[in-house]
């Protein structure tokens, strides 16, 4: 049974839910003009992790960040393998729900170990544990910035968008959605893809995203029409686990012009892990180069 958790900074109460026996972090970029009051109904322990305008920060992001690149408020890697002659973005999924989560994880694309490409890794900064990229900090839609970003990135290496591909796992499947809206021609290549993202965030334990983007008055994108408008467009190619009812959302039998499916016994979180070598081939099939192939780690 969900208990209600209030969140009072002597002006304003934030409500979230939490389950009896739960261990949660509630992370919540909401300003606040006082040292918040927690209450809830059941016996809890309150462990205050950070107030003001520091954020939480793990010791795996602090060494996550310390190859990082923070433009404009966008986080980012770059790697590079040889000569570049095609570019692989990726977005990530989130990672822990409990202990020490790593906010601002990194799918981190040089572990496809493709001979001569451009990989660009972006992280999800926003509201510590990540938004989807529905909005930053303050309400702004953020992806115009990482669009720039990447957009400054090819131009730099020579790169056009047909030359690249979008990546993304979970949470970073939705991302990787909305950004490939910004972009012609691209492989657009979507693990564990949620076909309603305000439906997964309001019944699952990333209930505060959904009480930052109410605060700030911010709406839920239309997930389904953009995997639609992007099918019908391009390459695209959806990796889902079978049963994924919380995802999928009954559209397994979805057809698109330009879809491709690929049904998995993997559970959602391991759809990427276990299909790692097919999107790689992918990926080669789309942007061939001379000796791609280059000794993996992954």
């Amino acid at each position: 049974m969900n208990q209600t958790i209030v969140v009072n900074d002597g002006g304003r109460e934030i409500h979230f839910l939490a389950r009896k026996g739960d261990n949660q972090h509630i992370f919540t970029n909401v300003p606040v003009t006082a040292m918040p009051i927690v209450s809830m109904a059941l016996p809890h322990t309150l462990t205050v992790l950070s107030v003001g305008a520091d954020k939480y920060v793990t010791p795996l992001q602090e060494r996550l960040d310390a190859n990082a690149c923070n433009e404009n408020n966008v986080r980012y890697r770059i790697g590079v393998q040889g000569k570049p002659k095609r570019a692989v973005i990726t977005f990530p999924h989130y990672k822990g729900f409990g202990g020490w989560p790593a906010p601002y994880t990194v799918l981190d694309a040089t572990k496809l170990a493709l001979a001569d490409t451009l990989y660009i890794s972006v992280q999800d900064p926003y509201f510590t544990a990540g938004s989807y990229f529905i909005s930053d900090d303050y309400g702004n839609d953020p992806v115009p910035a990482i669009v720039a970003v990447i957009r400054r990135k090819l131009e730099e290496y020579g790169l056009s968008s047909s030359e690249v591909t979008i990546l993304g796992s979970s949470k970073g499947a939705n991302i990787a959605g909305l950004v490939s809206q910004f972009f012609e021609d691209n492989q657009l290549i979507l693990c564990a893809y949620s076909m309603d993202i305000e439906y997964r965030v309001r019944n699952t334990p990333f209930r505060h995203l959904a009480s930052a983007l109410d605060f700030l008055g911010v709406s839920f994108p239309d997930a389904l029409s953009v995997f639609q408008k992007e099918a019908r467009r391009k390459e695209t190619h959806w990796f889902y686990a079978i049963r994924d009812d919380l995802a999928n959302q009954g559209q397994e039998l979805m057809t698109a012009d330009q879809l491709t499916t690929y049904p998995s016994r993997a559970s959602h979180s391991n759809v990427i892990v276990e299909h790692w070598d097919e999107i790689r081939t992918l990926i080669d099939r789309r942007h061939p180069v001379l000796d791609t192939r280059v000794e993996s780690e992954f």
